[in-house]
């Protein structure tokens, strides 16, 4: 066996190796779609929220905008929030959340979302999320789906 031939040719083959899973590896890690920006709630467990639910006519009802520094805010019915957000892997964690209290009709679905948003962020799962959707589920097991 020819010692000098292998000694040549094992280098080329190394970097032909690492080529290929470098090459691979930059497929494989796709990137995800980005969370910031603002979203709307859409649904909750499967009931879409309808236009003659909102609490003010032509306005939105349930917002959440997450920024590039990590601050997120929106509006809960009548009410405005804000906090601190952070994100690892699917884990959405909200952080010093403060919430204005003010008084607005309701009718009772809308009382119980309004009760529970946003302080049910506070630990989220992101079950799925493409460019126009995402869908959170909370701690206590309601599935929030919001659109951009």
């Amino acid at each position: 066996m020819n010692h000098g031939v292998l000694s040549g040719i094992m280098p080329i083959f190394t970097v032909a190796i690492l080529v290929a899973l470098l090459t691979g590896c930059s497929l494989i890690n796709r990137s995800e779609p980005d969370i910031r920006g603002q979203w709307t709630l859409t649904s909750v467990d499967g009931e879409p929220l309808t236009a003659s639910e909102a609490p003010r006519p032509g306005k939105t009802g349930f917002t959440l905008n997450l920024s590039d520094s990590g601050s997120a805010s929106g509006k809960a019915a009548c009410n405005t929030w804000r906090a601190s957000y952070s994100r690892q892997g699917n884990a959405l964690t909200m952080s010093q959340l403060v919430t204005t209290r003010a008084f607005c009709l309701l009718n009772d679905r809308l009382k119980a979302i309004e009760s529970d948003f946003p302080g049910a962020l506070r630990n989220a799962t992101i079950s799925d999320i493409s460019e126009q959707e995402l869908t959170l589920v909370t701690q206590s097991g309601h599935t929030w789906v919001f659109s951009r």
